[in-house]
């Protein structure tokens, strides 16, 4: 009886043999997808604390609290940088290597304030750190040639990293990243109590290497 239902149908064996082949084929490519889900990059998540840069320069008076102070003129002008750096994975650790923090003028024309090496640093899984660094040469001229008397300004801040994460343990691909963080507020130190926001996240790009705001 089977050989005349193979008879009848000559073509059921082949069938039979492609639907087995199309299981067994969808079955690897879910083990492939699952195996890459679970391997696949972890990426830091970067933040400015309280979206706002506070700036230390010369020829200050001390004032009352509730008093802006604006800025003025100095030969020098230190601005303070906190990043806040998390991991919210639970697989992995996440390397950040040859970082580098910039801070770049969002109005005309749109210069450079400065540059700052963060270095290396390493966020473990389900944490967040604290980095803080002071950017000593900031351009002061610059500053003060565009905003005289002014309280505040907005930059952006771009950061520049060499991401490496380990999922089970395995090293994946490093990948050179940068992130953007907009509107950011730099202004001095002794208004930071009114400018002060909440954390400015930023954005990543993968591979964009950035070279001003005006990009």
């Amino acid at each position: 009886m089977a050989s005349t239902t193979q008879a009848r149908f000559p073509c059921l064996a082949m069938v039979r043999y492609a639907m087995a082949a199309a299981v067994t084929l969808l079955a690897i490519a879910v083990i492939a997808l699952v195996i890459n889900a679970v391997l696949r990059s972890e990426d830091v998540r970067l933040s400015v604390n309280n979206g706002f840069i506070g700036a230390d320069a010369g020829e200050r008076r001390h004032q009352p609290a509730a008093t802006q102070v604006t800025l003025k003129k100095a030969k020098a002008t230190k601005l303070h940088v906190i990043l806040i750096a998390k991991n919210p994975g639970g697989r992995t650790k996440i390397d950040c290597n040859d970082t580098t923090v910039s801070l770049f003028d969002l109005q005309p024309p749109y210069g450079l304030i400065g540059e700052l090496e963060l270095g290396n640093f390493t966020v473990p899984p389900q944490t967040a750190i604290t980095l803080q660094k002071p950017l000593k040469d900031a351009n002061a001229s610059y500053i003060w040639d565009n905003y005289p008397g002014e309280v505040r300004f907005s930059v952006m801040v771009q950061v520049n990293a060499n991401v490496t994460s380990f999922p089970l343990g395995k090293k994946t691909q490093t990948v050179a990243q940068s992130y953007t963080c907009q509107p950011v507020t730099v202004g001095l130190m002794d208004n930071e109590w009114i400018y002060a926001s909440d954390q400015v996240d930023c954005r990543a790009h993968a591979d964009d290497r950035m070279h001003g705001a005006s990009s």
